[in-house]
């Protein structure tokens, strides 16, 4: 069987346990690494300058059996709300389907203050 799924092929550099750090590590505010979405975030920033602006941090367990990876920028939910996924018609229609298929038990708009968390199966 063919992949290019690095997690079946094994990590590249540095061992499992780096990649498992890497993983669970949170972009700095300011982090350059995307050149296209540094230059992005600074013109919001100045254009937008009450909103997160900012790589999302990431919730939820890391070791859960979905994983679910936004393409950057989040341009009116999560670039706005510091949520993922929160504040954009993509968000209402995940959200929506966490719940439906059973990964959620509450509204997405309650989960940051009322502390809850994804269904684990």
């Amino acid at each position: 069987m063919t992949t290019n799924s690095t997690i079946e092929k094994g990590p590249a550099r540095g061992g499992p346990l780096l990649a498992a750090a890497l993983l669970r590590s949170e972009p700095d505010r300011n982090c350059p690494l995307c050149p296209r979405l540094s230059g992005f975030r600074e013109a919001t920033r100045a254009r937008e300058p009450h909103w997160f602006n900012s790589p999302v941090p990431s919730f939820g367990d890391p070791d859960a059996r979905l994983l679910i990876v936004g393409l950057a920028p989040g341009l009116q939910g999560a670039n706005r709300t510091g949520r993922p996924f929160t504040g954009d018609y993509a968000g209402d229609l995940l959200y929506a389907t966490l719940l439906e298929y059973g990964f959620a038990r509450t509204c997405a708009r309650s989960w940051r203050s009322a502390g809850s968390r994804m269904n684990r199966r």
